[in-house]
């Protein structure tokens, strides 16, 4: 696209960016954005964050937390408390760490503390204790299947339900629930070729990280934790390299009280 066709899009895109506008029609204007926006336009979008439908500040903190200057006056919103940031799921603050910037890492470390991989010691006391939580009673599957929805579909496939960013679920080794909290608790510890990510640099500072879905001498085509693919032409590319850890979260079940794990699992293990 020429510079004014971008600008056009980018233009048309915010438009759409309405308190009135139906949330789909705001998260489309959004990957509009994420696709043609320049950083500070992307930046000046922060303040409006909180106008925005519920459905659809997922996808806006999404958009910010991949740039670094939007990334931080994010963060500065929830620093003066005009974001709760209880309402952020700390598994989508991974990409923050990525940037590399120290005024984004110390908000992170007041806010939700440390964020990134536990130690070995810390993995072990967290499967000992959700073990246990399990071990306390049954689960409900129909409630477990709305629970796999919310925090494994966007990803897994199971019972032929759910997004194949990541391995399939249905055939997998299930009764073993040892095995299964393991790959839950420490997914990075081993990651099969086919499922390994991979992230983007832009010479604008933007970080794409997720499956290398296709490539070419012309573009790079990433498919994102969110089941999104994301084109980045390859003279926009400053690097790209095999990332270190799985694109499933640590800590994905710590927002699950004892009773939700049970039906999770109870839904996983049917």
């Amino acid at each position: 696209l020429r510079e004014s066709d971008l600008a056009g899009a980018s233009a048309a895109a915010r438009a759409q960016l309405s308190p009135a506008a139906p949330a789909a029609v705001v998260v489309a204007a959004l990957d509009a954005l994420d696709a043609h926006a320049d950083p500070a336009e992307i930046e000046a979008l922060v303040e409006r964050y909180t106008a925005l439908p519920a459905e659809a500040q997922g996808r806006a903190r999404d958009l910010f937390f991949g740039r670094p200057g939007a990334a931080l006056a994010f963060l500065r919103l929830v620093e003066r408390g005009a974001v709760d940031a209880a309402t952020i799921p700390v598994g989508q603050l991974a990409p923050l760490a990525l940037h590399r910037d120290a005024a984004i890492d110390a908000i992170v470390r007041a806010r939700w503390g440390r964020v990134g991989p536990g130690t070995p010691e810390e993995k072990l006391a967290t499967m000992r204790r959700l073990t246990n939580d399990l071990r306390a009673g049954p689960g409900d599957a129909a409630r477990g299947k709305a629970l796999f929805a919310r925090a494994c579909g966007g990803c897994h496939v199971l019972f032929g339900e759910g997004n194949r960013v990541g391995p399939e679920l249905t055939g997998a080794n299930r009764g073993d629930t040892t095995a299964l909290l393991a790959n839950v608790v420490a997914p990075s510890a081993v990651i099969r070729a086919d499922w390994l990510a991979h992230t983007v640099v832009t010479r604008s500072g933007r970080v794409v990280t997720g499956l290398l879905a296709e490539q070419d001498a012309a573009a790079v085509t990433i498919l994102d934790a969110q089941n999104r693919r994301v084109g980045i032409p390859r003279d926009e590319i400053e690097a790209i390299e095999a990332a270190a850890v799985s694109l499933m979260p640590e800590r994905i079940l710590a927002q699950l009280s004892p009773e939700e794990l049970r039906d999770l699992f109870a839904w996983l293990q049917r």
